[in-house]
This record gives structure tokens, sequence and C-alpha cells, in this order.
């Protein structure tokens, strides 16, 4: 059993490709080559996770969630900051504690630098 190490479907290209001998950019694609972790090793990703209402981010203070929701184009709400670390069912949400308020700036930061970067949808 694996605890520490998250993986996601995206991963499954840039592995599949790892296994296969296929060079890939990894600029690319969103997904990271996880066979090391397939193989029994616990690791942390190499980069943060990102969906469109929510990011994942490990850093050495553990790993983190962060829930955003887009009021209208350019306006940002956040509607849930997790230490996964401490709180893996999320049953705590840190946003209004002012002990987390430089986390939650730097993962909305983040977050908004990455949707930043997603083509425009009509509503």
């Amino acid at each position: 059993v694996n605890n520490t190490s998250t993986i996601s479907a995206l991963d499954w290209l840039p592995t599949l490709c790892g296994i296969a001998g296929v060079n890939i950019n990894p600029n690319e694609f969103h997904g990271e080559d996880i066979l090391d972790i397939w193989m029994g090793n616990d690791r942390s990703r190499v980069s943060n996770q990102y969906w469109e209402r929510s990011m994942k981010q490990v850093d050495d203070e553990g790993e983190w969630r962060l829930y955003v929701n887009e009021k209208r184009p350019g306006v940002f709400k956040i509607t849930g900051l997790y230490n996964l670390t401490a709180d893996l069912y999320e049953t705590k949400d840190l946003q209004k504690n002012p002990l987390y308020a430089d986390k939650k700036a730097e993962l909305l930061a983040d977050w908004q630098a990455w949707a930043a970067t997603l083509p425009v949808t009509l509503p």
C-alpha cells in the first residue's frame, strides 16, 4: 500500500511512453512518468496537479488542496483549503485561518497562472 504518492489518469500516457521507450516533450503533457511509483517507490509528484475547480500541491509543508470557484471570468472565490497531510478526508477547511493566509495566496496565484493558460470557453 502506498499512502504518499499521488497519481492521475493524466500520468498514463507519459508512463506508457516511458515503458515503450518513446521520447516525449514533458512540457506538452500535464502528466508525468510514474513507473517508479508503480514499481513500489514512495515519492511526491514532480509537479502540481491542477483541475478546473481545484489544485493539489505537494511541498515541504505537506500536501495541500485548494478549491476555487470562478464566479465570472477573472473573478475567483476560494471555497476550500485543506492540508491533506494532516487531514486526508478534508474535514477542516483552513481558508479562513490567518495562519494559512500565505499558503492560500500562494496556491491561488499558482492556480490562476495555470487557469490563464486554458483556452477560453463560451458560456
